[in-house]
This record gives C-alpha cells, structure tokens and sequence, in this order.
C-alpha cells in the first residue's frame, strides 16, 4: 500500500494537535489534562474483558477526541448540557470531522473510527 504523505502529515499534525488543546480537566496540580486519550486507550486495552474486542477498543478511545483537536474544542461532560449547548456540540464536532475527513480523505481508517464511535452501534 502506497503512503499518502499528505495525509499522514495530516494525522501527525492532529496527533500533536491533541496536547494542544484546552481541556477543562486538570491534573492535580492545576495544569490542563492533555493525553486523556493516549490514557484512556492504554488502561481501557489492559483492563477491557477477553470476550471484547481490545483493539477496536483501543482504535475507538484514540480517537473519540480526536474532532476536539480539528476544532470543536473541549466541552464538560461532568455537567449536563442543555439542548441548545448539545446541538452547539454536534455541530461543532460534525465541522471538525469534516474537516479531519478533507485532510486525511474519507476513506481513512481515522474517519471511519470516528464515525463508528459517535455512532455507538458496535
């Protein structure tokens, strides 16, 4: 399979994205949580029962956050949203996919990930 090195500078950029963005969760000593992903993945992988599949979890707790660093930015999640605050999220986070889908192509294993997890189907 040939590299697309378009669009792997793409994934890389995003990746490195990730640390950058200002998420309202915070370490104990007050600076902003940034690898909560690259967390999630590692202990959601060790830990998840043998009769699931670790690495579609894995490929999912990756990339759940991934539309924050294209550009709908952290929301809280320890609160509940109103309607209007919900639909200001899913249009923010539908923006951001499309623009992860133009740098990386539709086709992408990343795009697929991301709609496959905000589906919530599997």
């Amino acid at each position: 399979m040939a590299i697309d090195l378009t669009a792997a500078f793409a994934i890389a950029e995003l990746s490195m994205r990730m640390g950058r963005v200002h998420r309202i969760t915070q370490h104990p000593d007050g600076h902003p949580e940034s690898e909560h992903s690259l967390m999630l993945a590692l202990v959601a992988a060790e830990y998840a029962p043998a009769r699931l599949d670790r690495e579609l979890i894995l490929g999912y707790a990756l990339v759940h956050d991934l539309v924050e660093a294209a550009g709908a930015g952290d929301t809280p999640s320890l609160v509940e949203l109103t309607p209007v605050q919900a639909s200001a999220k899913d249009a923010r986070e539908a923006a951001a996919l499309e623009v992860i889908r133009a740098e990386v192509g539709a086709d992408s294993w990343l795009v697929k990930q991301i709609e496959d997890y905000e589906a919530q189907t599997t």
